[in-house]
């Protein structure tokens, strides 16, 4: 999935929308850059509209890592390791979701006044049901650099790919070597 609309990208390397030649590859660079983007930062930014159910594996500590979670819907432990996840813990008696006050929420830390002391130490412990994800809209700073990434990777198109420059009227040049000279 791509973080941008391809008209966006168009308008800011000049291209028209009657220009729909390019529109296949911007397209696929769009979601490459989007993918990337997930990459480096560790990530996800798309944006989910429905709940969904997660496993998680738990380490018997107090502290439950997980993925980027924007609401809570229900989380229960699998105490007797059948798969039925029959032991539903409530927030903020038996757990509180973590950071306070930020989000998205990136871990449960179990209430030290409530029924467990810690999670339990075992694969796939523990069920949580909730809308994941980063935010309800695409940060406008993820939409910029995958505008920048791919108008830069278009424009590419028009270089001569050179790893070296030379000329008569100065004394030097640089070589940049790998995927990215102008890194």
């Amino acid at each position: 999935m791509s973080y941008i609309v391809i008209a966006d990208v168009k308008k800011l390397i000049g291209l028209t929308g009657e220009d729909i030649e390019w529109d296949a590859h911007l397209t696929k660079l769009a979601t490459a850059v989007s993918d990337a983007i997930d990459y480096e930062c560790g990530r996800s930014f798309v944006v989910k509209t429905e709940d969904e159910t997660r496993y998680v594996d738990a380490d018997g500590g107090t502290v439950l890592r997980i993925d980027d979670l924007r609401t809570l819907s229900s989380v229960a432990l699998d105490t007797s390791l059948d798969s039925t996840f029959a032991t539903a813990l409530t927030e903020n008696t038996d757990f509180y979701l973590k950071p306070f006050n930020k989000s998205p929420k990136l871990w449960l830390s179990l209430n030290p006044n409530g029924t467990y002391d810690r999670w339990p130490n075992q694969r796939r412990a523990v069920k949580i049901v909730g809308l994941w994800g980063y935010d309800s809209v695409i940060p406008d700073a993820v939409k910029v650099a995958c505008e920048m990434i791919v108008a830069r990777l278009y424009k590419r198109k028009d270089t001569a790919f050179a790893t070296m420059i030379a000329s008569s009227t100065f004394d030097g040049f640089e070589v940049h070597r790998g995927m990215d000279p102008d890194e």
